[in-house]
């Protein structure tokens, strides 16, 4: 385990663990379970207790510009959230869950100055 320090702003929007998968994640082995930190950042840990400890995350998206795209269709509840150039895609459990990150991204869009971008609903 990576033992170097990263400092997350303490001003956390939503965290919890999300089955995910994008480019530095590997779209070629599918989903997989992450611990997700939402500040002015998306940030993701291996584990809860390595974000505790203040470990390097496995990989982080800037959030100066981005979209997200939702998919509620098939008893899946899916999130496209697009940082050009990276992309991350979240697999959420229940439509509660999907609701609460949404609610965590609008906070971060109110209380900053970052462009909103409407959601299409598609991805």
């Amino acid at each position: 385990m990576n033992q170097e320090m990263c400092v997350v702003p303490e001003d956390v929007l939503m965290q919890g663990y999300v089955l995910a998968t994008g480019a530095d994640i590997g779209y070629r082995v599918g989903y997989k379970r992450y611990y997700f930190v939402l500040t002015d950042c998306l940030y993701y840990f291996e584990t809860k207790e390595s974000f505790e400890a203040k470990a390097t995350p496995v990989g982080r998206l800037p959030l100066e510009i981005f979209s997200i795209a939702k998919n509620e269709s098939r008893g899946r509840f899916q999130l496209a959230i697009h940082a050009y150039p990276l992309s991350v895609e979240f697999n959420l459990d229940s439509s509660e869950s999907m609701k609460a990150w949404l609610e965590g991204f609008d906070k971060l869009v109110t209380r900053s100055v970052l462009p909103q971008f409407v959601c299409d609903n598609s991805f």
